[in-house]
């Protein structure tokens, strides 16, 4: 969008605001900015156009010239504040589009949420705490300076019970044997166990528990700290 303020002889000043990329001066009633009044006008002046660099007065073979801050010219880029001069108008030129607010560029997609942006912040700050109160967590298992964990409860030792099981067994079957020892002859008559496989069943009982006594003493030599 551009401003022009054009002053002619016997004329008033008057303002011109146009927005298109291509404005016609000239003595042509058509032109978009008609100057009248002065012969040294050509019916086909000048043309002002909008390029990506600004824009551009651009004279189109007139017989006066067109004059650019005194100088003539055949093109010129403009800038706010110059001075054209076609015969005896005088035309300043301004560009508006920097006097405008610049156009926000269009999003890709919808605005963001204020709380969308916030969320990966809490998320880690989240995180975070969870991390501290493990750590917490396994200092407060963990037992401080010249502390000594108490000791885990052994369970009972297996061996020393199956021991007294053994023992009261054998006294059993052997008190068993000293009452029956008579009637086994009668019992191998009828196809049941002789006196010789009980006692090589009482043998094997015997050879157990001595065994198992045997492992206990190990044990205990092995800590001699420890009570009889």
């Amino acid at each position: 969008m551009i401003r022009l303020t054009i002053q002619s002889p016997d004329l008033p000043s008057r303002v011109v605001v146009l927005d298109q990329p291509l404005v016609a001066v000239g003595r042509n009633a058509r032109a978009d900015v008609v100057l009248t009044g002065d012969d040294r006008v050509s019916w086909n002046h000048m043309v002002i156009e909008k390029r990506t660099e600004g824009y551009v007065v651009r004279d189109l073979g007139s017989l006066n010239r067109t004059v650019v801050n005194k100088q003539e010219i055949d093109e010129h880029r403009l800038r706010t504040g110059d001075v054209i001069e076609v015969g005896a108008h005088r035309i300043e030129f301004q560009d508006m589009q920097p006097l405008l607010p610049p156009k926000r560029p269009a999003a890709d997609g919808a605005a963001v949420p204020r709380w969308v942006a916030w969320a990966g912040p809490v998320v880690l700050i989240l995180f975070l705490l969870q991390v501290l109160l493990l750590v917490a967590q396994v200092a407060a298992w963990m037992p401080g300076p010249g502390e000594v964990p108490e000791p885990v409860p052994l369970p009972e030792d297996r061996e020393a019970v199956d021991l007294v099981a053994l023992e009261a067994n054998l006294r059993d079957l052997r008190s068993r044997v000293t009452v029956t020892e008579g009637r086994l002859d009668a019992w191998e008559a009828g196809g049941r166990a002789g006196p010789d496989d009980l006692h090589r069943r009482l043998d094997g009982l015997e050879e157990e528990v001595r065994a198992i006594r045997a492992r206990l003493g190990q044990q205990g030599a092995s800590h001699p700290d420890d009570e009889p």
